[in-house]
């Protein structure tokens, strides 16, 4: 996840912005959403260009062809 600027109130659907390893970016994004984050085995190590993805994490992962874990419990 990278990015700087201004951030203007909530969108009115969540957005984020990956690029480079898919490895790398599903754990970024299993800390942000605080769930579990499966690459499939096909997938693993490949670079993947800055893209800019809105929707729901469910809707996120299915474009980068990401599998949703369990929510991470808070201890």
């Amino acid at each position: 996840m990278t990015g700087t600027g201004l951030i203007s109130g909530p969108h009115k659907s969540p957005q984020v912005t990956v690029v480079g390893n898919l490895d790398a970016c599903a754990q970024s994004l299993a800390q942000l959403w605080k769930r579990k984050v499966i690459v499939p085995t096909d997938l693993r190590g490949k670079q993947i260009r800055k893209r800019t993805l809105r929707g729901t994490p469910e809707e996120i992962a299915k474009v980068l062809g990401l599998v949703l874990g369990s929510a991470n419990r808070q201890r």
